[in-house]
């Protein structure tokens, strides 16, 4: 199990570096340096998203809404998983209670982050966003980079604990 947790993780790793490497060294030049919707830890507003909307050439947009899209769908699967497959492996001696609610916040991100592309996808393909998707979209990812702090926070608890017995 210990080889497929490993594998997963690399495959994350690479999986975000290709990612990021595409949104912020293709991409965010031809959006004036604006971050991606995706990035923005602390959400975006609705003027925001116009102004970042505003700034969007088609091939951009097109970009973002295909190969982009394909490897930012990949990456919370992979996340999730490697997550799950370390909290398993490192809470072996906790409790099932322990082990539920260390377990449940990598897969609460990688399904808000996928609902989050959803949304973020809707509005970059949308000719206008309504304020309710925008601010809908935002929440999520905020949500999304909170439940990755405390997937790392789960894991590191459980290994402190499980170190202390």
């Amino acid at each position: 199990m210990s080889k497929l947790v490993w594998g997963l993780t690399i495959a994350a790793v690479l999986n975000y570096a290709v990612l990021i490497w595409l949104m912020v060294f293709d991409l965010a030049p031809a959006t004036g340096g604006l971050k991606p919707l995706d990035l923005r830890v602390f959400g975006y507003s609705y003027y925001d998203v116009l102004t970042y909307m505003g700034t969007l050439r088609f091939e951009t947009a097109a970009m973002l809404t295909g190969p982009v899209r394909w490897i930012d769908t990949s990456f919370p699967v992979l996340f999730g998983l490697a997550g799950v497959g370390w909290i398993w492996i490192s809470s072996e001696t906790r409790g099932w209670a322990t082990r539920s609610i260390a377990l449940a916040f990598p897969v609460a991100y990688a399904v808000t982050d996928l609902i989050e592309n959803v949304y973020i996808g809707r509005i970059l393909t949308g000719a206008f966003p309504s304020e309710t998707l925008v601010s809908t979209a935002s929440l999520l990812t905020m949500v999304k980079f909170a439940c990755v702090v405390l997937s790392f926070a789960a894991l590191f608890l459980v290994l402190d604990n499980e170190a202390e017995e």
